[in-house]
């Protein structure tokens, strides 16, 4: 084979695996008409005075709610170029990512209990009561889910509002 022909085919595979790479980068990068890559769990916040939250990715799909400028949901996932999110009361669905803007989210790490505080089971109000913490205590924060952390404390743990909580 010459060198002539092996240079060609060397160059027809490149040009063949670029357009590849392109046609597979190309739905990441439409997110919401931007680049923005997001982790699941990283915060955001509305910015559209009225932002409709839709049943699937896509105009065609039914609106089931509406969120206000300002609300405050959390990544989970991308389909089509639309977002799926989780709301702070739980409710999820998709929205267009370019009506959202990335707020900071807290870090694991340990935290001075700022007021006093109802550890519970589960990440919501209505979890089981498993203890108090008294202001000024030091927990360790491992995992978050929306707003609320679970926290470490003498061998314990259980789930807090992260309101109560305030970096070291």
């Amino acid at each position: 084979m010459s060198n002539m022909t092996k240079w060609s085919k060397r160059l027809l595979s490149l040009a063949l695996v670029c357009l590849m790479l392109a046609m597979t980068a190309a739905p990441a990068l439409a997110v919401g008409r931007s680049s923005t890559l997001a982790n699941v769990g990283d915060a955001y916040l509305v910015t559209a005075s009225r932002l409709n939250v839709r049943s699937g990715p896509g105009m065609e799909n039914e609106i089931i709610g509406k969120a206000k400028k300002g609300t405050k949901v959390y990544f989970l996932s991308m389909a089509d170029g639309w977002w799926y999110v989780q709301f702070t009361n739980g409710n999820v669905g998709y929205v267009d990512k370019q009506f959202l803007t990335k707020t900071s989210t807290p870090k694991t790490g340990n935290y001075t209990v700022k007021k006093n505080a109802t550890v519970r089971s589960a990440p919501r109000s209505s979890g089981k009561r498993l203890g108090k913490l008294k202001k000024g205590k030091t927990v360790f924060l491992s995992t978050l889910n929306g707003d609320w952390g679970y926290i470490y404390y003498n061998g314990y743990g259980g789930w807090v509002p992260l309101k109560y909580l305030k970096k070291k």
